[in-house]
């Protein structure tokens, strides 16, 4: 089903798919295949996408470390209402400067 859903394009399938890849279920352990997923996810505005792509920049997996990218998908998703992300915000700015949430 979850593979149906892949080639027709549905986020929540795709997000799912890269989770897989991310965490190796069943499967060998693979960032960039997961980055891969994510991205086709956030694309189609897909919060838990969003947070995880974010959260691959932030620890350079699969991508180059990018605080800037990791700040603006984590932002997306925090925008969405992603509770994860919300959790992860405060990770993505220095001690003592201020988030720049909007909610």
């Amino acid at each position: 089903m979850v593979l149906q859903e892949r080639e027709r394009g549905v986020p929540g399938s795709q997000t799912a798919l890269g989770d897989i890849c991310y965490d190796g279920q069943g499967v060998e352990k693979n960032y960039y295949k997961a980055k891969d997923w994510h991205r086709k996810a956030v694309i189609q505005g897909h919060d838990r996408g969003q947070y995880t792509l974010g959260y691959m920049y932030y620890y350079g997996q699969g991508v180059d470390k990018n605080m800037a990218l990791a700040r603006e998908w984590m932002g997306k998703a925090v925008q969405q209402g992603y509770a994860k992300a919300k959790d992860f915000e405060p990770n993505l700015y220095p001690s003592g400067s201020e988030c720049c949430t909007i909610l």
